[in-house]
């Protein structure tokens, strides 16, 4: 089963702060003929914005037949149900795999933890609870 991830209105805010900076300074290196700067920046430019739209378009969770499967973007994460300790609801403001400070923290093996963010937690703690009885849900 996948569950869609959540994406704030800041999230977008982000992405589009970046292009009201990074724009105007690739339109100066170009009336200005800075080749370099204008490689340097556009390079830049084009990372950050790839970036947060593989986040728009690649952000879910899926519940495998043995892990949980987190797609954030580029990045991709397994955790195996049995390495599993608890789950809770959390506004931790820290890095993630979250663009939504409505998060879920997950915490695994070795006392690690991840954050995502969904769209129908309630749904995804029942569906995860069937997967492995014994998690703790805080």
């Amino acid at each position: 089963m996948r569950f869609k991830g959540k994406i704030a209105k800041w999230f977008y805010s982000i992405m589009i702060i970046v292009a009201v900076i990074l724009i105007p300074v690739i339109v100066l290196a170009v009336i200005d003929g800075e080749a370099f700067v204008l490689a340097v920046v556009f390079s830049i430019f084009v990372f950050i914005e790839a970036f947060f739209i593989s986040i728009i378009f690649r952000n879910f969770v899926e519940l495998k037949s043995d892990s949980l499967l987190i797609v954030f973007g580029v990045v991709r994460v397994s955790i195996l149900y049995n390495d599993m300790k608890e789950i809770r609801t959390t506004r931790d403001f820290s890095s993630s795999l979250a663009a939504s400070f409505d998060r879920i923290k997950i915490q695994y093996k070795n006392g690690k933890t991840v954050m995502i963010s969904l769209q129908n937690k309630q749904q995804f703690y029942k569906e995860i609870q069937k997967k492995k009885s014994d998690l703790i849900i805080i």
